[in-house]
């Protein structure tokens, strides 16, 4: 007779085998083209003709591109076991011949609601195990209710549901933190985008695993993401828009518009989203602010001076946006327009050039970061610090002067074969001096 504590021991055993079969599952939805083998004996996946590359050193698990194998045994009467349960399952009679087309994402939430009761209390009556599943178990309902989740930006909100629309239905919402790294390392792209993704990945699993996510059966101590540090990304200056360069795209643009749009990206130093929502009511001329709505829902008013006071209102004086934006365009407009400036003058032209730019030309004007962070509406100092950067180097370099300029004269005409004359040394003794040279 089978005692409760073998009992408990199978149930393990098959929970264990439906989290394969889901991971599984889920690659195989997901991969683009073929794959060899099938979701009980594992097997290779392919991309599109040519197959993933793969590190064999690692084991099964760790290798995102691989399917795992699972004990056929287990796979059976788990199989068993669910069609007792779910009546979609009886059309499945070999996992070995599950396809694409075998409904596999309603299959998959299934598998995860199993592996998720991972310890079973009583009996192996199926009913009363699975009662209560987890309802995180699909992955596009929990994706979708954390990018509905209030305190996400717009902006944010499409970066997430880009890198985690990529990533989650490969990793599922229980991955190993080694699985997590493996699919990182493995990402044909360079440090920022696997650092991008593992950004990704990090709040939404800190977010599933918490109480605000609404899914109790997720606790904060299994979070996969707690102790995975962040890919490095080596740091290099960002390009910054200063008084020159602003003169040169003034001088390229052909319409009153592209010039008003660059003088507000220039003067206010706000945010794409926010230059190209602006409405005439916004504008409030007689204080020289544009009032817009910034990064976290926040009301902020973004200063201008004489250059945008003119051309907004030489380009209103020809257009009327009847409460609409003041350009004429969406925020895919203005990108397009800055694109063509940058085409055709060679400089590095996006909205946060200007960003930078704005928090530069203030700085070498003087005015303090306390200031500059109030008017660019930023939330901390240290941004201020990593956008003006740039400013204490290049102006450190204007009083560099060279520590051996003594010897430039001496070296000017060489040529090729010539020697480098050395420098002439002089020794102290305690009676007389010497005067040798080194040549």
């Amino acid at each position: 007779m089978i005692n409760t504590e073998q009992r408990l021991k199978y149930w393990e055993e098959l929970s264990r085998a439906a989290e394969a079969l889901a991971l599984n599952c889920t690659k195989l939805l997901r991969s683009p083209g073929k794959f060899d083998g099938n979701v009980v004996d594992g097997g290779q996946l392919w991309e599109s003709e040519n197959r993933i590359t793969v590190n064999l050193g690692l084991s099964v698990r760790d290798d995102w591109a691989r399917l795992e194998p699972v004990d056929p045994y287990l796979a059976q009467n788990l199989l068993l076991n669910l069609a007792a349960e779910f009546p979609e399952f009886n059309e499945i009679k070999d996992w070995r011949r599950v396809t694409k087309d075998d409904n596999l994402p309603h299959l998959v939430d299934r598998l995860h609601m199993v592996a998720h009761r991972r310890t079973f209390k009583t009996a192996c009556d199926v009913s009363r195990s699975w009662e209560g599943g987890s309802a995180a178990s699909n992955v596009p309902d929990a994706l979708s209710k954390f990018l509905s989740f209030s305190q996400i930006e717009d902006t944010t909100r499409d970066f997430y549901k880009c890198y985690l629309g990529k990533s989650l239905p490969i990793l599922g919402l229980t991955p190993k933190p080694d699985e997590i790294v493996s699919f990182r390392d493995n990402l044909k792209c360079g440090p920022g985008g696997k650092a991008a993704y593992h950004r990704a990945l990090r709040a939404f699993f800190n977010w599933l695993y918490s109480p605000a996510s609404g899914y109790p059966s997720f606790k904060l101590e299994d979070n996969p993401m707690r102790f995975l540090k962040a890919p490095k990304v080596p740091k290099r200056k960002m390009p910054a828009q200063d008084e020159e360069s602003v003169e040169t795209l003034f001088s390229n643009v052909d319409n009153v518009r592209d010039a008003a749009i660059l003088a507000v990206l220039i003067e206010t130093g706000g945010r794409r989203a926010e230059i190209s929502n602006i409405r005439e009511s916004d504008i409030l001329w007689d204080k020289h602010v544009v009032k817009a709505i910034a990064k976290g829902n926040r009301e902020v008013y973004m200063p201008f001076g004489p250059l945008t006071e003119n051309l907004l209102k030489a380009w209103l004086a020809e257009y009327h946006p009847n409460g609409g934006s003041v350009w004429g365009i969406n925020e895919n407009g203005i990108v397009s327009m800055l694109r063509r400036l940058e085409k055709l003058t060679g400089i590095k032209c996006n909205a946060h050039t200007f960003r930078r730019g704005f928090a530069s030309i203030l700085r070498r004007k003087g005015v303090d970061s306390l200031d500059i962070k109030e008017l660019g509406h930023w939330r901390s100092m240290r941004m201020v610090e990593n956008y003006t950067e740039s400013v204490d180097f290049e102006d450190a370099q204007k009083h560099y002067k060279a520590p051996m300029a003594r010897l430039a004269d001496a070296t000017s005409g060489l040529q090729k074969s010539d020697k480098v004359p050395r420098p002439r040394i002089e020794l102290g003794t305690r009676g007389f001096s010497v005067r040798c040279s080194t040549s």
